[in-house]
Order: structure tokens, then sequence, then C-alpha cells
């Protein structure tokens, strides 16, 4: 058994997030703009002692060595 996080597909570089609102007519919809994602895309979790001995991380192509 293996983490989700293995073998995942690389982050989007920018997500959409909520600036503020705008009038649509009589509706009020949400102003979404672009935002670079800032999380690390190799995995963190490995840093830790306890991730450095997690078998179940073995052969994930995120693993820092």
């Amino acid at each position: 058994m293996s983490y989700a996080c293995k073998d995942r597909a690389p982050f989007m570089r920018t997500i959409a997030a909520q600036d503020g609102w705008f009038m649509d007519g009589y509706t009020r919809t949400p102003r979404m703009v672009p935002m670079p994602f800032r999380m690390a895309q190799t995995c963190q979790y490995t840093h830790s002692d306890l991730g450095g001995a997690d078998k179940r991380c073995a052969g994930c192509t995120w693993r820092k060595s």
C-alpha cells in the first residue's frame, strides 16, 4: 500500500483564486484571478526522520534522497 501522492502528476504552475466580486447584470459573480502555486514540487515529507524511513514512499518519483 502506498500514499496517494506517490507518482502523482506535477502541480500546476498557477491556480485560480477569488479576488472580490463584480456585478454581472443582476447577479454578483466572483472575480477569479490567476495566482502562482507556491508549494514545492518535490516531497517535503522525506526531509523528516519519519519520512526518510517510511517504506510506503519507496520508489516515489518525488522523493528527495
